[in-house]
């Protein structure tokens, strides 16, 4: 998990209108930027059989499956087909591990480990995006294509400056950018005095990832009275999460993480919203968090959104 993911996200949303991001695993920009496609592995092949089965259930809100279980999808979104990135004007792909595979798209941006090996393929320029992260300082190197260093630079500054104005009332921001050399750059967003970036997010049942038979619909997503939903929400910093229901039976919903039962507060609403709030995600567990929200049978209800708190 990334302290620092959520000043990372706004950094580049900001920096780079019309971004979609593929995040690959464990997700680090997903939730943050929420209409990201995840992949929880490089190589499916790799994991448990237990492991590969649960997350082969998983689908994004179009309706794809997570990036590494479909072959033809992942290698067209790879080689950059713009139909599979929706026509997106910008795109990024985030690797956790490397080295990166070949074939990546010459004018897709990559987000990689530090001192992460550059790709085999055309040349790349390095921007070090320093973020703070309360005590600490996190680096993200972002590789672009060297003709547009400076234009990328010169947006990842004027974002950094404009995020650091924003966030003064609540304390001292720092943001600079550096050209240090030919083919490297670099941009720094640190709050002082331990401060970090952690803005409360709502995700709408329509954007969530999950193992529902159905994607949701303009009511939200259906909870089975049969068993659970479950959830990807990426490595979030830990902080509070509430999930938002409406329906029958809402008072006795169960939050799950991981597959074991998690405390949470039950608190009904005027407004016919029931809310179940666990006091601490991710759960702590290995791998990619899964949250599972249930509610018995014969309930009829509906997942309006997630909140993540700090």
């Amino acid at each position: 998990m990334s302290p620092a993911s959520p000043l990372l996200a706004a950094l580049l949303r900001a920096a780079l209108p019309g971004l979609r991001t593929l995040d690959l695993g464990p997700p680090t920009l997903f939730p943050w930027l929420p209409d990201a496609l995840c992949g929880a592995v490089a190589d499916a092949d790799a994991l448990p059989p237990a492991e590969a089965a649960l997350l082969r259930r998983f689908r994004h809100p179009d309706g794809r499956p997570l990036v590494g279980f479909d072959p033809a999808a992942d290698a067209a979104l790879l080689a950059g087909a713009p139909a599979a990135w929706g026509d997106a004007p910008e795109r990024l792909v985030r690797f956790a591990a490397t080295p990166p595979p070949s074939g990546l798209p010459a004018d897709a941006l990559l987000l990689l480990p530090t001192d992460a090996d550059l790709p085999s393929g055309p040349p790349r320029a390095r921007i070090l995006l320093l973020l703070g992260a309360g005590e600490a300082v996190e680096r993200h190197d972002l590789l672009v294509p060297p003709a547009r260093l400076d234009a990328i630079h010169a947006a990842l500054r004027r974002a950094a400056e404009a995020l650091a104005g924003g966030a003064a009332q609540g304390g001292r921001w720092s943001a600079r950018a550096l050209a240090i050399a030919d083919g490297m750059a670099s941009v720094a967003l640190l709050p002082e005095e331990g401060q970090t970036h952690r803005p409360p997010l709502s995700i709408p049942a329509a954007a969530l990832i999950h193992d529902a038979p159905a994607p949701a619909g303009r009511d939200g997503l259906e909870l089975p009275g049969t068993g659970r939903v479950r959830l990807l929400l990426g490595a979030p910093p830990a902080g509070r999460l509430r999930a938002v229901l409406r329906g029958e039976g809402t008072h006795r919903a169960a939050l799950f993480g991981d597959g074991r039962r998690l405390p949470a507060t039950v608190v009904e609403h005027r407004s016919g919203e029931t809310i179940l709030e666990a006091e601490r995600w991710p759960p702590g567990g290995a791998g990619v968090p899964v949250l599972g929200v249930a509610v018995p049978a014969p309930a009829h209800a509906v997942l309006l959104r997630l909140e993540l708190l700090p």
